[in-house]
């Protein structure tokens, strides 16, 4: 079974509160259903739309709060500037690389 460890979860600051990013599994498979994408494809991150990227926060922060509306997400699009949409997909890139460095040591 895929274990998700506690360094696997990426700090971030939004709109003035610090959050942590998580893929795990969970967030995955929400992403994946929503952008009908494989998440774990290097070619899905390389390629993908501002959509897909708040959507992708979305399912990542849903650990912390399962309450989280994926409306929050599509409506913070409009209240951010472009350093912090750049910022935020680094960390989910911190994030992407995180769970697929996870997911390789799991087959070993």
């Amino acid at each position: 079974m895929f274990r998700i460890k506690r360094s696997l979860k990426v700090p971030i600051e939004i709109e003035g509160k610090r959050r942590h990013l998580l893929l795990d599994w969970q967030a995955a498979f929400v992403f994946e259903i929503c952008c009908n994408k494989p998440i774990f494809n290097p070619a899905t991150f390389e390629g993908m739309t501002l959509r897909d990227t708040f959507i992708l926060l979305w399912a990542c922060l849903r650990h912390e709060d399962e309450q989280l509306a994926s409306e929050w997400a599509l409506d913070l699009m409009g209240r951010i500037s472009e350093e912090k949409v750049d910022e935020i997909g680094r960390k989910l890139r911190q994030a992407w690389e995180a769970a697929m460095t996870s997911q390789l040591n799991n087959f070993r």
